[in-house]
């Protein structure tokens, strides 16, 4: 495997012109790995276990739990559905399939992340 290209990715217009940009300059090279990643907020895990008790029932606690889950589903889905459109403008451009990864990793505290986050 050749060079290996890390393309940080969002859902917006900004991060769509920069994979526009890495497919107009990455035009032609054969031996290329490209990764398009995203870390999403961390887990709400935690919160999960501190729903129960007579607290959190009286502050609607397992009901803003939910809605937090709901939201973070869509921002999910949303950073899928921008991670397939950056795929194909890179494929449109000549880059091949296999030569493009998509990873969408979700943020932890205290572990050794694949790549450090700032």
């Amino acid at each position: 495997m050749g060079r290996k290209i890390l393309i940080a990715m969002d859902e917006s217009e900004n991060a769509m012109r920069g994979v526009r940009y890495a497919a107009d300059t990455l035009k032609g090279i054969k031996d290329i790995h490209i990764i398009l990643y995203h870390v999403l907020p961390e887990s709400i895990d935690a919160l999960e276990k501190m729903k129960s008790g007579d607290w959190a029932k009286a502050l609607g606690f397992a009901e803003q739990v939910a809605r937090i889950r709901a939201l973070a589903a869509e921002k999910r889905r949303t950073i899928e559905e921008a991670m397939a459109k950056a795929k194909d403008i890179l494929k449109e451009s000549g880059i091949k399939e296999d030569s493009i990864e998509i990873k969408i990793k979700e943020r932890e505290r205290d572990k050794n992340p694949e790549f450090s986050v700032f």
